[in-house]
């Protein structure tokens, strides 16, 4: 956030692709002293605001922020329910496929946890 003794100060926050000030784009409505960013898609992008008034004074620039959106974590094929009998043989293990980045994976008996792995198989 921006801020000073002038109440007569203009913002415009910039975005950019890279960790410059050079080739960025003004993000259109983004003129107050705070600004949230976007996060519906993943990766990095870097914000600065410019900040000037009506004295007509150099226009001092921000730093650089950049902002990492990591991408969702989802379960697309959840475990299904099974029934066995004690003792039997050929048991199948339950399996979960889930889409992200970075992945473990927890199973539980009840509240248990029984064990932790990286494969999505137990």
């Amino acid at each position: 956030m921006a801020a000073g003794n002038d109440t007569n100060y203009t913002y415009q926050w910039y975005q950019n692709s890279t960790n410059s000030t050079t080739g960025a784009t003004p993000i259109l409505g983004a003129t107050q002293a705070s600004y949230t960013p976007r996060n519906e898609s993943g990766g990095t992008t870097y914000y600065f605001v410019k900040v000037a008034n009506n004295a007509a004074c150099a226009v001092p620039v921000s730093n650089i922020i950049p902002v990492m959106v990591k991408p969702s974590m989802a379960i697309i094929q959840q475990p299904s329910n099974a029934t066995y009998c004690q003792g039997q043989t050929g048991v199948q293990p339950f399996k979960v496929v889930a889409t992200g980045q970075g992945l473990t994976y927890e199973w539980f008996k009840n509240t248990l946890r029984l064990y932790m792995e990286v494969r999505p198989q137990g």
